[in-house]
């Protein structure tokens, strides 16, 4: 599908439109979380931040890690 016709498309049906704002949204929000926790926060804050978000992923307060040290230190770009 070309640019144009996608633009025909979201022009036809609101609907689609919509859902479309809404993805973009969500990338936008998720997008803007990880340069928070890659820029602005703290080497702890980043391990707490990842350890929460674990821990409700898991829906656990005790949590299984599958990655080692040197992973989440590549993933934190330390």
């Amino acid at each position: 599908m070309t640019t144009l016709e996608f633009r025909k498309l979201i022009d036809c049906h609101e609907r689609i439109l919509w859902n479309f704002i809404v993805l973009l949204s969500n990338i936008n929000v998720f997008l803007t979380g990880k340069l928070k926790v890659l820029s602005l926060m703290s080497v702890r804050e980043k391990i707490g931040t990842m350890l929460l978000q674990l821990a409700k992923e898991q829906q656990s307060r005790t949590i299984t890690l599958k990655l080692s040290r040197q992973e989440i230190a590549n993933k934190f770009g330390m």
